[in-house]
């Protein structure tokens, strides 16, 4: 990928970087809002309209070690399916992982969060995970998709007790009280329902899944799954502030569709939560 369309600062040499910058443009093929494979190019192109430094961090991007990798190649993702595709996202988290960088990569939609996170638990099996959004991704589907795939990672391969929920208001009655009674979630104040968890948190790995329909609609009109009721952004960045306090080994954003919001305001929500994230996890030189 060109150096002219990196994710600001991203340009960092692998053997040097603290943490890398992974774009997965997969989208689950049933979505009714499509246009999440669209997101980690936007996000590249937008990010070079803004400024590294953060004023109310007193931080600044460019003095953070980042490395933009460029996409998983999953060109032709619908011929050669999905578990194939979920393998070469697998395949390329863990390649990064295992070099003990901070991985955040940029969906697509939040089917992306399946084989990360089974990279991510090969490489720290202690891991606890953190999911920021509208819906619990919890519904009992046979396959891999948007609405199931956390179900999907419990099912497969990581300890229920292990997974948090928080900002969850949508999905089916019967899978939201189910998962409520069972204290996994929650709704829907996201800062409050962090606090309650935190002392779950320390000490240990943790990988945080954020979708952005966790704010308000009204701020992300190109959410793939939108949801009235969200949180703001300053909701958002106080969440982030108290994350500082664990050990966010990596993490992905995902729930944007380009072509649905032609002001990019959503992806410019993506490219500031991005930025956040990385002003917030990685050290500065």
């Amino acid at each position: 990928m060109p150096l002219d369309i990196r994710f600001m600062s991203g340009n960092t040499s692998l053997e040097e970087a603290d943490g890398v910058l992974l774009g997965c443009p997969l989208e689950d093929p049933l979505l009714w809002r499509k246009g999440a494979a669209e997101f980690p190019q936007a996000l590249r192109e937008v990010s070079r309209h803004f400024d590294s430094y953060h004023p109310a961090l007193d931080r600044d991007l460019s003095r953070c070690r980042i490395c933009d990798v460029g996409d998983v190649d999953l060109k032709g993702s619908d011929e050669i399916g999905m578990n194939a595709a979920f393998s070469k996202i697998e395949e390329a988290a863990f390649s990064y992982l295992q070099k003990d960088k901070f991985l955040l990569s940029v969906g697509g939609s939040h089917v992306i969060t399946y084989p990360l996170l089974r990279a991510a638990l090969k490489r720290y099996p202690d891991l606890r995970v953190v999911s920021i959004g509208a819906g619990h991704y919890f519904e009992a589907h046979k396959t891999v998709d948007d609405e199931s795939c956390l179900y999907h990672v419990v099912k497969d391969f990581l300890p229920r007790e292990s997974l948090a929920f928080l900002g969850v208001r949508m999905g089916t009655g019967e899978s939201y009280q189910k998962n409520q009674r069972r204290h996994r979630h929650i709704p829907p104040r996201v800062k409050k329902g962090l606090i309650e968890r935190l002392p779950k948190l320390y000490h240990r790995p943790v990988y945080l899944t954020l979708d952005l329909n966790v704010l308000d609609p009204s701020l992300v009109p190109g959410a793939t799954h939108p949801m009235w009721g969200g949180i703001h952004t300053l909701e958002w960045m106080e969440t982030l502030s108290l994350l500082q306090g664990v050990s966010v080994v990596a993490m992905d954003i995902s729930g944007i569709s380009v072509p649905l919001d032609p002001s990019a305001i959503s992806t410019i929500h993506g490219v500031l939560s991005v930025k956040e994230c990385f002003l917030h996890f990685l050290p500065q030189k």
